[in-house]
């Protein structure tokens, strides 16, 4: 639940928006991302929550907004890719 309390944390001290990653450290650029995460992330705040993390192509983009709730995904890696 540290993503949640962070993010209710940033949001009281003023933040308009929010990003989350939805992998840790050690996980670099593979696995699963840890949607329950971002999803608790997002139940927590009224501002909007952007996802990172995993995604590489619209099915992946489609399911982390499916399973988190997130306003927006994106993924660096991709973008600097096209």
């Amino acid at each position: 639940m540290v993503a949640a309390e962070f993010a209710k944390m940033c949001e009281d001290s003023g933040a308009a928006m929010i990003t989350i990653h939805g992998r840790s450290r050690d996980m670099m650029y593979t696995g699963e991302p840890y949607y329950e995460q971002i999803q608790q992330e997002k139940a927590a705040v009224h501002i909007p929550v952007i996802a990172n993390g995993g995604i590489d192509c619209v099915e992946s983009a489609e399911k982390m907004m499916r399973e988190t709730g997130a306003d927006v995904d994106t993924d660096a890696a991709t973008v600097k890719e096209a």
